[in-house]
């Protein structure tokens, strides 16, 4: 699951989360109420896998018991990095223990967007930064948009819609990685 905050003029993006002991409780009882054989098989099937593999096979798994009518996984083109997924986990659980969230979304004043997902879309291999391409800043699968390319697209009122119309070499995956990376960047700041 990816938590996090991110400034872009007055708008917070605030990722789905179980922000405390009881409601990782209720969702591990929800899990448990739809878990259906076939689940627990493809789950078994996953452990074969590298760690990056396992994550998405078991994503995909779960899908059944997080999402309604589907019109397709939304795991089919992504990759995963099971490392930045448990790192973040592992933060998050941090901050939950210093108290740092869920108090800290209690101080937002402004506009909230709220995103909802049962998978990590960190930017892990998404995103790169060479030395020499736009400035060392960091940039899209190896291309020449970068980040800060996207982010001010969204600043400045593009939809994700007209964003991939007029890139069609982007896609939603890109977009979600450009926002995780911001929302990372913000979250250092505000830790160090």
């Amino acid at each position: 699951m990816f938590n996090a905050r991110i400034w872009l003029l007055s708008l917070v993006l605030v990722g789905c989360g179980t922000f405390d002991p009881v409601a990782r409780a209720q969702l591990q009882t929800t899990v448990a109420e739809r878990m259906s054989d076939e689940i627990r098989a493809r789950l078994k099937d996953a452990d074969q896998f590298d760690e990056d593999a396992r994550l998405k096979a078991s994503a995909e798994a779960m899908t059944p018991i997080y999402s309604v009518d589907l019109l397709r996984s939304p795991h089919e083109e992504d990759q995963v990095d099971a490392r930045a997924h448990h790192e973040t986990w592992g933060d998050m659980l941090r901050l939950q223990a210093e108290g740092v969230y869920p108090a800290a979304l209690a101080a937002i004043k402004v506009l909230v967007l709220m995103v909802h997902g049962q998978f990590d879309p960190h930017p892990g291999r998404v995103l790169s930064i060479e030395p020499g391409k736009r400035g060392g800043r960091p940039c899209i699968r190896g291309m020449r948009i970068a980040v800060g390319d996207v982010l001010g697209w969204l600043a400045e009122g593009m939809s994700q819609e007209q964003i991939l119309d007029e890139y069609p070499e982007l896609t939603e995956r890109d977009i979600r990685a450009c926002l995780a990376y911001a929302a990372d960047r913000e979250r250092r700041l505000l830790t160090v």
